[in-house]
């Protein structure tokens, strides 16, 4: 994996977030024409421990695939000192 330098998003309000459960891709669509500023995909206590490798790669399909317009998109992954807290893709 390569790390690249990325600049600094104007700072701007953020009014509403909508959680978007990462295990149920086919909502992601719908997401991009909310009127919520953020999109949040839910990783963490929401996604069974089975579905968590394929939810993972739902979120990547979508940050590739989907244009998410002027959104900012984060992920709520469980703590980094527990099982499910590290990506193994």
């Amino acid at each position: 994996m390569s790390f690249s330098n990325i600049d600094q998003a104007p700072a701007r309000l953020n009014r509403s977030q909508l959680f978007v459960l990462a295990d149920r891709p086919e909502t992601f669509e719908a997401a991009t024409t909310s009127e919520a500023d953020v999109i949040m995909f839910e990783i963490e206590d929401a996604i069974p421990p089975d579905e968590k490798p394929e939810a993972r790669k739902n979120i990547i399909e979508a940050l590739t695939e989907i244009d998410w317009g002027q959104k900012s998109i984060l992920m709520r992954i469980n703590g980094l000192n527990t099982p499910y807290g590290r990506c193994p893709l």
